[in-house]
C-alpha cells in the first residue's frame, strides 16, 4: 500500500529520539506507524510507502534557518504566526535536522513534495472552529463565512503537552482526541484514548496526535481544500503548511516584519 499524504512527527532532541510517528492516508485507508522509524528506518518507510508525487509533511523547520541562533531564534514566518496567536518554538533548536532529512528524501525520491508542517497551528484552527460553530468540518461554505475574527480565538486549546499534572494532561489529551475524532472517520481510527497512561505513555500519545494533526493539513492541501494555507512571509525563506480561516490569513498578511532573520 502506498499513501498520498505522509505526516511525520519528529523528535528534535536525543531525549525524544525514539518517538517518531507517521500518520499517512490514501483513498483506501489511513495508518499510524510508531515503531522502527529512527534514522534510516524513517527514510526507508517513506521511500517505500509514499505514492508517486506524494506529499510528505515534516514537523520540523526546513527552510530559512541559516544564521538563526539564541540571539535571533525565529524566522519571519515564525514571528508572524506568534503575533497572530500561534506560538512556536525557536526554530534554531532543531539544528539541521529538517534540511538534512528533506534533502535525503529528495535525493531518493525526487518526485515527492517535502514541506514543513506545524501540528499546533492546525490544532489552534480546529479548536477555534469547534468553539465557534461546532464540529470542525472543513468545507468551502464554512470557510467563506469566517471573515470576521472569532470571539473565542484567545480561548486556548487544551494543554495536552504542558499541563502541570499527569491527570490534567490526560484530561487535555482526551479533549484533543474528541476533537480529532470529530474531523472524520479516517482520523478517528488513528486516535487512541489516553486512558490511565503514565507520563511517558501520554507523551507518546501526544506525538501520535501531532502526526494526525499534520495529516489533516496534508490531506487538505492535496484535496485543494480552501482551508489549506501555506503560511509564508513575503520575501523571506521558510513556510509552514497548515489550515486557517480567511480572517486569520488576512491578519498574518497585514503584519510587517522586524527584520534580522536568517535567510
Amino acid at each position: 500500500m502506498t499513501y498520498d499524504a505522509v505526516s511525520v512527527d519528529l523528535p528534535w532532541s536525543r531525549t525524544t529520539k525514539s518517538r517518531t510517528v507517521i500518520a499517512a492516508s490514501s483513498q483506501q485507508e489511513t495508518v499510524l506507524v510508531s515503531k522502527g522509524l529512527d534514522g534510516e528506518g524513517l527514510q526507508s518507510w517513506i521511500r517505500e510507502h509514499a505514492s508517486h508525487a506524494g506529499l510528505v509533511l515534516l514537523d520540523v523547520p526546513i527552510d530559512g534557518c541559516d544564521g538563526l541562533c539564541r540571539g535571533v531564534p525565529r524566522r519571519a514566518v515564525d514571528d508572524r504566526l506568534a503575533r497572530i496567536g500561534i506560538p512556536i518554538l525557536p526554530s534554531y533548536k532543531s539544528g539541521d535536522l529538517g534540511p538534512n532529512l528533506r534533502d535525503a528524501l529528495r535525493d531518493a525520491r525526487p518526485d515527492l513534495s517535502v514541506l514543513e508542517g506545524y501540528p499546533y497551528a492546525v490544532l489552534r484552527a480546529l479548536w477555534g472552529i469547534s468553539q465557534e460553530v461546532g464540529p470542525p468540518v472543513l468545507t468551502a461554505s464554512n470557510y467563506s463565512v469566517n471573515v470576521s475574527p472569532w470571539r473565542t480565538w484567545w480561548h486556548w486549546p487544551p494543554r495536552y503537552k504542558r499541563a502541570r499534572t499527569v491527570a490534567q494532561r490526560r484530561h487535555a489529551l482526551a479533549q484533543v482526541a474528541d476533537l480529532l475524532r470529530s474531523c472524520g472517520e479516517g482520523y478517528a481510527r488513528l486516535v487512541r484514548a489516553p486512558a490511565l497512561g503514565t507520563s511517558r505513555e501520554l507523551a507518546q500519545l501526544s506525538d501520535e496526535y501531532d502526526a494526525v494533526l499534520g495529516l489533516i493539513a496534508a490531506d487538505s492541501a492535496l484535496q485543494k481544500n480552501p482551508w489549506s494555507w501555506q503560511a509564508q512571509a513575503p520575501g523571506a525563506r521558510g513556510s509552514i503548511l497548515t489550515i486557517g480561516p480567511p480572517w486569520l490569513r488576512d491578519a498574518f498578511a497585514a503584519l510587517t516584519d522586524s527584520g534580522g532573520h536568517g535567510g
